[in-house]
């Protein structure tokens, strides 16, 4: 017997990316909250932390404006490949 590989369909993958997106931005958040003060004028760790936080925010919202129907296979996973490598590099 053939074991199943699990697999998302390709508009499951986008939508999976984005929620992938939504989560990043919302856990970056929380960690510039959690940030522990006071703030040093030296700390150079905060502002690269909300920075990716706006990168993030930024690919969010242009992710959001994407269509979510109508759209060919290979066009979601364009689109899912798009924005999971902007993912791996933050």
């Amino acid at each position: 017997m053939q074991a199943r590989e699990t697999r998302f369909a390709p508009r499951e993958q986008w939508l999976a990316v984005k929620a992938r997106l939504r989560e990043t931005y919302a856990a970056l958040g929380e960690e510039v909250r959690a940030y522990p003060s006071p703030i040093a004028r030296c700390d150079d760790q905060l502002p690269k932390l909300i920075e990716r936080r706006s990168a993030v925010h930024e690919q969010m919202l242009h992710a959001e404006a994407q269509r979510d129907t109508g759209l060919a296979d290979s066009a979601y996973l364009a689109l899912a490949a798009e924005y999971q490598a902007f993912l791996d590099q933050i």
